[in-house]
């Protein structure tokens, strides 16, 4: 530690601490410009199967944990309560709209199939759902 001490005035009153941590998100404005221009929001996406039974379910997951790949564009996927396959991604960088999500949709069920072929015609390919992260 250098020494250096934080002095954060709140409507509430003054507090000094040694470290500071701000917690924000992709729509982060003023009063903190130098995170503003360093952070950027991320689209992501999901589709979820019709629900699938445990027998269909213990094939990708057996032990219910959430997984994900490595690509660059990754995604990632975990078995719902109610036994479905959730699988999302960021899918494209498009602004949300209802034909852009479709394709969205399009795009991950192809991903989904190519990783789980015996669920080619168990996920709607219009079920695109935005999620920002």
């Amino acid at each position: 530690m250098d020494g250096t001490r934080h002095e954060l005035v709140t409507p509430r009153g003054t507090v000094r601490a040694d470290q500071v941590l701000v917690a924000t998100s992709g729509y982060t404005s003023r009063p903190f410009r130098w995170h503003q221009v360093r952070i950027a929001p991320v689209g992501s996406f999901i589709i979820v199967t019709e629900p699938l039974g445990k027998d269909v379910c213990d094939t990708p997951l057996p032990n219910r944990r959430m997984a994900s790949n490595s690509l660059n564009l990754l995604n990632y996927l975990r078995i719902t309560p109610d036994q479905r396959l959730l699988f999302g991604g960021r899918a494209r960088f498009a602004m949300s709209n209802q034909q852009s999500d479709a394709k969205s949709g399009r795009i991950l069920h192809k991903a989904m199939t190519q990783v789980f072929p015996q669920l080619r015609t168990r996920a709607s390919t219009t079920a695109g759902a935005a999620w920002s992260t």
